[in-house]
């Protein structure tokens, strides 16, 4: 029997084998991917507080079901495993972005093989993900429904049925994921396997249709979009509100409203909280020749004090404690382990 997951900090990973279930506690959002290498993901944290993420997961050879909490906010972007299809239900949060577009409660996100994704929440949240081989989830299709799952135009989010089916697929989820916690044994079974695979999927197949027409943007929240993306692409580049009003062609009275609607805090903030985001990422990678006032330079935090104030406030630490136990672990002979095979999550 494999042995159930434990907890783990500071970069710990696992190399499982198809078949496992537990529960993981990180406290870097981007030592997540060590529950399953598979994943090729980037985090950068939005808001304040030390990272936290706890990932309640179960995997048969076939498909991985997971709960995955997180605090405070995160930009996530990546790709799933190849070959996998992956579907995401919100469970808590706000200020949802899948895929650059608003997606809530009444929508199922979804990713299809080979596509990168890309995941916004500005405050913490939970997320219910379920990613499945492709020729798994075509073989319940054409068992059930005579076809295959269709990846063509059923994305970047599907709608459910009727205003009952939501909680059908969740009580489907939540039932199998505490099952195989309270009996990890029970993923290793090829035949409950099986049917785990076989009821989780059905429940999406039967819930959910594709949602082609999508949600229409108000003007807004198509506003705040664009000032999003504008500085997104501005992060190593002093920019002003009047730059934000001059690519977007709107007033600052609009350019305020509309973004602290939709994202939940001013345009400048987010700005700042991103570059934060991406110097704490240096850090974390740093090497011998890095300097916290290089990294600092490099996001335009021109006035080092107030850079270390901003860090600290936000992370929890010094960026100077950041770089040397980045430093510090990197100097330290590290593990070796294999990877791991099936799908993931």
């Amino acid at each position: 029997m494999i042995a159930p997951l434990t907890e783990a900090t500071h970069r710990r990973t696992y190399t499982p084998r198809a078949g496992f279930s537990g529960v993981a506690e990180f406290d870097d959002f981007d030592a997540i991917r060590g529950v399953s290498p598979d994943w090729e993901m980037a985090h950068l944290q939005i808001g304040r507080g030390r990272s936290h993420a706890r990932v309640s997961a179960a995997q048969t050879p076939e498909m991985f079901l997971a709960v995955v909490r997180r605090f405070p906010g995160i930009l996530e972007r990546g790709t799933p495993p190849p070959g996998t299809v992956t579907f995401s239900l919100s469970l808590r949060g706000s200020q949802f972005l899948g895929q650059g577009l608003p997606w809530g409660q009444d929508r199922v996100a979804f990713v299809p093989q080979g596509v990168e994704y890309e995941f916004l929440s500005t405050g913490p949240s939970t997320l219910f993900t379920l990613c499945v081989r492709k020729e798994r989830i075509d073989q319940v299709a054409l068992e059930h429904r005579g076809e295959r799952y269709p990846e063509s135009g059923a994305g970047p989010c599907l709608r459910f049925r009727d205003g009952s089916v939501r909680d059908d697929i969740l009580g489907t989820w939540c039932r199998w994921l505490a099952g195989a916690r309270r009996n990890p044994g029970l993923v290793c079974d090829p035949g409950a396997a099986a049917r785990m695979e076989e009821e989780v999927l059905r429940a999406v197949l039967e819930g959910t249709v594709p949602d082609r027409q999508g949600t229409p943007l108000r003007p807004y929240r198509e506003l705040a979009l664009r000032v999003e993306s504008y500085i997104r692409r501005s992060l190593e580049e002093q920019i002003t509100v009047e730059d934000i009003c001059a690519a977007t062609r709107a007033s600052p009275r609009s350019v305020h409203a509309s973004f602290q609607k939709i994202f939940g805090m001013p345009p400048k903030s987010y700005w700042k909280a991103l570059r934060l985001a991406k110097a704490r990422q240096d850090l974390l990678g740093a090497t011998r020749r890095m300097t916290v006032s290089e990294v600092a330079s490099k996001w335009n935090f021109n006035r080092f004090g107030y850079f270390a104030i901003d860090y600290r406030e936000v992370f929890g630490e010094n960026p100077s404690d950041t770089l040397h136990r980045s430093l510090g672990r990197r100097a330290a002979p590290g593990p070796t382990g294999g990877g791991v095979s099936g799908a993931a999550g």
